[in-house]
């Protein structure tokens, strides 16, 4: 009954959200047509298996608020639109004159709602957000693999690249440019847009040939890491969604993702000078000041003192992390010697000191 209860909640929920959202895409194409006008340039991509420090690095360059801007969670999921963002923009100002008379509700009850998602990570409307999320509004957003892990159309767009025809591939990608172009026009037409989401490790070729000079971090972690960690977050989303996915779908799942992603290793290899960096994760969490220099001299960014400061105060902080998430292989039905075998030429080149 929890799970017919939730499901009917959810649909309802959805139905009503996403009325709102394409009236607001059919008020963008009557009232700020021209947002089509705006450039895409060099946007730059944080890719890489789940668990492996994305989200961290994420928040970290967004605190080169001067260059980068990137989509919060409010609007990728209830204002796409210009005219929506708009809208909340208005409505903010209105709230910092009431004191958060208008929002704070929302606030309390967002905190409570998000709540079984901080074993994952800190989920606020507020905060920047993994943009796959966005093609939920377009029925292709490859994160539904959650709810719905046994329905093999949602697997195809893990395997983006691969497994779409180019129609279907160039349709998701031009809906999802101008999610990007609408957040753009009203939150920095002249900054570069900075996305995170380990999906689009599947489509890094497509993504190329719909942003040229598109640029990639890709966060690398050792294997049986990333693996034990990402089937502990799959399980979590399994609680959650009541997708009834037992421990041998959600471990063999993982594995297959994770063929998939690692695949894109060489490719980011050989890609041009200046268009890809691979980052290891622990590199970056051991000092993240070092990490990001290296990225700037990469992509050939000049450092501001604004976030220097700010990247130093984050650089302080890491030598006091320490992870909450403690997975094993074994506990997900896998042995470290079998992951260490299956991904070998990943720990021969990246991680020789524990392939041995």
């Amino acid at each position: 009954m929890k799970k017919i209860f939730f499901y009917t909640c959810f649909f309802l929920i959805i139905l009503v959200v996403e009325i709102f959202n394409w009236l607001g895409f059919l008020c963008d194409e009557i009232f700020f047509w021209n947002y089509k006008k705006l450039t895409v340039k060099t946007p730059v991509f944080i890719v890489g298996m789940p668990r492996s420090a994305t989200t961290f690095l994420f928040n970290t360059l967004s605190e080169d608020k001067e260059r980068f801007t990137a989509m919060k969670l409010w609007e990728i999921i209830f204002a796409p639109s210009v005219t929506q963002k708009k809208v909340v923009v208005i409505l903010s100002k209105i709230d910092r004159r009431l004191k958060g008379l208008l929002f704070n509700p929302i606030r309390k009850f967002e905190k409570k709602l998000l709540l079984q998602f901080e074993s994952i990570h800190h989920v606020s409307l507020t905060n920047v957000e993994e943009d796959e999320y966005i093609l939920i509004h377009f029925l292709s957003c490859a994160l539904l693999v959650f709810i719905f892990p046994k329905w093999k159309h949602i697997h195809s767009l893990i395997r983006f690249d691969s497994d779409l025809s180019e129609n279907r591939k160039k349709r998701i990608l031009k809906f999802y440019k101008k999610c990007i172009q609408k957040h753009k026009y009203v939150f920095g037409s002249d900054k570069i847009y900075l996305s995170k989401s380990p999906s689009h490790t599947s489509k890094i070729h497509s993504l190329r040939i719909m942003f040229p000079g598109c640029r990639f971090i890709y966060m690398l972690r050792i294997p049986e890491e990333t693996i034990s960690s990402a089937i502990g977050m799959y399980k979590v989303y399994n609680r959650i969604f009541y997708s009834n996915a037992g421990l041998q779908l959600l471990a063999s799942q993982t594995m297959d993702f994770a063929d998939i992603w690692y695949s894109y290793l060489e490719q980011l290899e050989n890609s041009a000078e200046g268009n890809a960096i691979i980052l290891k994760f622990d590199d970056l969490v051991k000092n993240p000041a070092e990490s990001v220099k290296s990225i700037y001299k990469t992509f050939d960014y000049q450092m501001n003192d604004s976030f220097k400061n700010r990247l130093k105060i984050i650089n302080d902080k890491s030598a006091f992390y320490s992870s909450r998430h403690r997975h094993s292989l074994e506990e997900n039905g896998l042995k470290q010697s079998y992951v260490r075998e299956r991904y070998r030429q990943v720990y021969e080149k990246y991680f020789k000191n524990k392939a041995e």
